[in-house]
């Protein structure tokens, strides 16, 4: 469940996730499951690099642009484990086939749990507005069965990067996680999350899921936003730290 949990912890990188200056924000987070869980999430982004850094798990992502690597940084562990784009994609098809093999049992689990199969309707709906920050914000609802996503978003935020580089990255978008376990939760979720990615600027989030018999509820919002030049020593990695190649080491096995 903390898997799942931490999914939807990498939603607002999606939205931000290459603007037209450097940009440090702030998010506290609050995560229901059970227990409660609080949270502290500093991301950063500029033309070239978007980091996120967790004060709570001390574990960090960052994806180069540049290179299209993707990096997962295990402070506690202190190892770096590192995917390349086209290994994400190779691993992306081979999840594709393994579960073209469970389609019965796949859309059964997501019937029971989220009411939800490949046909079901994503739902999406401005209602409102806000002020966060400062910032007016666009209130959205986006809802997918028992799936539902609350979002204040500031859309004056813009990319400066060109659209080929955006959609070449768009397999990193949500770190990793999604877009792998998108052929494992359908068609339908998929276009769910998609959605949600496609609002820009994300300064407030409320996420509503059920996890078996419990219901799932993660708030997110920024507490701090800074636009000043982020100094580069924030997107190098850390020295002494063990190194693997997670992508790799993935598709070995899976074979």
């Amino acid at each position: 469940m903390k898997q799942i949990v931490q999914i939807f912890f990498c939603l607002a990188a999606v939205t931000f996730e290459l603007v037209s200056q450097d940009l440090k924000i702030t998010y506290n987070t609050v995560t229901k499951a059970g227990s409660t869980q609080k949270a502290t999430e500093i991301l950063y982004y500029s033309s070239r690099y978007q980091r996120i850094n967790n004060e709570k798990t001390k574990i960090d992502t960052l994806i180069d642009y540049n290179s299209f690597i993707s990096y997962r940084i295990d402070h506690k562990k202190k190892v770096i484990s590192r995917i390349e784009l086209e290994d994400m994609i190779k691993i992306k098809k081979q999840i594709i086939k393994a579960s073209e093999k469970n389609v019965a049992t796949l859309n059964e689990a997501r019937k029971k749990i989220y009411e939800i199969d490949d046909k079901s309707a994503v739902s999406i709906k401005k209602i409102g507005s806000e002020t966060i920050l400062g910032r007016p914000c666009d209130k959205w609802s986006i809802t997918l069965g028992k799936l539902t996503y609350i979002v204040s978003a500031d859309p004056s935020i813009h990319s400066p990067v060109s659209q080929d580089v955006k959609e070449k990255a768009s397999p990193f978008n949500g770190g990793s996680t999604i877009p792998m376990l998108g052929p494992i939760l359908g068609e339908s979720f998929f276009k769910f999350w998609t959605e949600i990615s496609k609002i820009n600027g994300q300064l407030k989030q409320e996420l509503q899921m059920p996890m078996g018999t419990m219901n799932v509820k993660i708030n997110k919002e920024a507490i701090k936003i800074e636009t000043s030049p982020i100094q580069p020593s924030i997107f190098e990695l850390p020295k002494g730290y063990k190194e693997e190649n997670l992508g790799q080491k993935i598709i070995e096995e899976m074979k």
